[in-house]
């Protein structure tokens, strides 16, 4: 994150999200966000957004076998959207619930 914010011009970031973009993304392997942090601030785009980021260590991690695709209904060959899975496990090292609670 630091270094991402030190190659492109941005405004600061807040404690809270320097924390939440961290636990977003502990997830991935260190080499998998340096390595989208290195390309995303060697693009010519804008600063990104958490999804950027996210969707870039995203395919890395499928990439290097990490992670599989999530199953595609539609077999269309668009790539699938972010599965539960990932969503809980964002959602759990952020510390929110998710997932509906089992009933009594």
């Amino acid at each position: 994150m630091a270094h991402l914010c030190a190659l492109k011009r941005t405004a600061n970031f807040s404690e809270a999200q320097v924390v939440v973009w961290y636990g977003a993304l502990s997830a991935f392997p260190a080499w998998i966000i340096n390595r989208s942090v290195l390309t995303l601030a060697t693009s010519s785009e804008r600063f990104p957004e958490f999804g950027d980021v996210y969707q870039l260590c995203r395919r890395e991690a499928i990439n290097a076998g990490l992670m599989q695709e999530p199953y595609s209904p539609l077999g269309d060959g668009k790539k699938a959207d972010v599965s539960r899975k990932e969503i809980t496990t964002i959602g759990e090292a952020l510390g929110l619930v998710v997932n509906q609670p089992a009933r009594k």
